[in-house]
Parts: structure tokens; sequence; C-alpha cells
């Protein structure tokens, strides 16, 4: 219901201008409602943009010397979002607008002690939410955006083999800088 009041609500007649005729982006960013890393979006309708961003890495650290191996530890982690979002009011280089979205993550983290596994422990996390946003430009070729937004998480997995439910609420801040183009 709050999704469909978010973007079916009034919102300013925009048309691109000379001022900013870019409709694409491509930047970095963290989001509490649709997660962090690289980020893109593409202006899709005069009021409404999408956005998709995300980061995989791995991170390994082994400890000792090849006989005797004392700590090697294994992380995994992946994040991808998508965004909706709504422009209700735009002028020069300001927008404000109101954003829906959804990210998934997946973090697995190994280790080991002297051979012994002593974490093993993996989580999936599905969250959503909605949220307020304002978007800067400057310079007529970058962006900066903050939002604020209330987010639902829901995460799966298990911690040193014992299956783990967990449901999270959040209010929180997001902020991103991006080149238009």
């Amino acid at each position: 219901v709050t999704l469909a009041v978010v973007f079916l609500s009034f919102g300013q007649e925009i048309e691109v201008t000379q001022s900013n005729p870019f409709k694409n982006s491509l930047g970095i960013r963290f989001s509490n409602i649709t997660g962090y890393g690289l980020s893109f979006s593409r202006q899709i309708f005069d009021n409404y943009t999408f956005k998709a961003g995300g980061i995989v890495f791995y991170d390994e650290y082994i400890k000792g010397n090849n006989d005797s191996i004392i700590q090697d530890t294994k992380n995994i982690i992946y994040d991808y979002g998508f965004e909706l979002q709504r422009n209700f009011f735009k002028s020069g280089n300001t927008r404000v607008y109101m954003l829906g979205g959804i990210y998934f993550a997946n973090e697995q983290n190994k280790d080991e002690w002297n051979g012994v596994a002593s974490t093993d422990q993996y989580e999936d996390i599905i969250a959503g939410g909605v949220g307020i946003g304002v978007e800067f430009t400057f310079k007529s070729r970058f962006g900066l955006n903050i939002d604020f937004g209330y987010k639902f998480e829901n995460s799966e997995g298990e911690e040193e083999g014992i299956p783990v439910t967990k449901n999270n609420t959040q209010l929180g801040l997001g902020i991103g800088l991006s080149y238009l183009y």
C-alpha cells in the first residue's frame, strides 16, 4: 500500500531541459533500502528513474606458514538491488523524489584455527523499503544524493550448524555520488 501511494501520488510535470539533458548516471552509493556498491540509473519517464547497483568481493586471510596454518579465513559477500524513484519536485539543479526498492545479499564466512573450523556461517538476505531523497547536481555533470527511508529485512542462514532466521526493521540514511551522461 505504501509503495502504491508513493508511486501514484502527484508529481510535478518535468521536461528535460538544456540545463540538465542527461538521462543516465554511473556512480557509487550506499542505500539503507537498496544496498551498496556501484550503481547505474536511467530516467525511464519524465518523472521516473530506475536505479540498479551492487558489489561482489572475496576476502581471504591466511596466518602461519605452509607447514602450519594458524588461521585461514574466507569471506564472500555480494549485494545487489533495484530502486524506482518518482520525482515530486524539481527545479534547477535540485530534485526531491520518493523511492521504493529491494535488495538481495549473501554473506559467507569460513574461519579455521589450527585446522579446526571455528566459524562456518552464511546468510541470505532480502530487504525492501520506501523513502524520500534529494539529489543535487553540481558542475553540470555530477550528482550527490541523500535519502532517508524505512526498511524491512529478512535473512535466513546458518551459524555454526544451527539454522537461523532474522527479521530486522530499520530507519536509515543513504548517500551516493554519480557522474551524469
